[in-house]
């Protein structure tokens, strides 16, 4: 039984190391951008570590609930993806400009600024 299970998970990372790492760079390339500029070394290794663990098992909760359907599985992997793509793009614009991860601060001016200050920032 557990020699299966090991079997399932080595063959759902086999299958899926594309993806996972795609989302992990998606999910941590600014946290760790600021880690490193704050010098916080053992952060960075934890925070990375426990966000390539959620990845995987969260990979493997997915291909588990859509084990009979690879259509579906494949879409909803490209749609995971594209989620994470546009908060990605968002926060290295504003850690390349402010040297800031977006906050609950950024958020809050983001939605307050009209489409004149908007053309003004950019």
């Amino acid at each position: 039984m557990v020699q299966r299970l090991l079997e399932n998970l080595q063959h759902c990372f086999r299958n899926n190391t594309g993806f996972m790492t795609v989302l992990f760079v998606l999910n941590f390339f600014t946290l760790a951008w600021s880690l490193l500029l704050a010098g916080s070394w053992s952060l960075l290794w934890e925070y990375g570590a426990v966000l390539a663990l959620c990845i995987f098992f969260g990979t493997v909760l997915l291909d588990w609930l859509l084990a009979g359907r690879p259509l579906w599985l494949k879409r909803a992997k490209k749609m995971l993806l594209l989620l994470c793509l546009v908060p990605f793009v968002v926060e290295c614009f504003v850690m390349h400009n402010y040297r800031a991860l977006i906050g609950a601060g950024i958020v809050n001016s983001i939605l307050e600024t009209n489409s004149q200050e908007a053309a003004e920032f950019l």
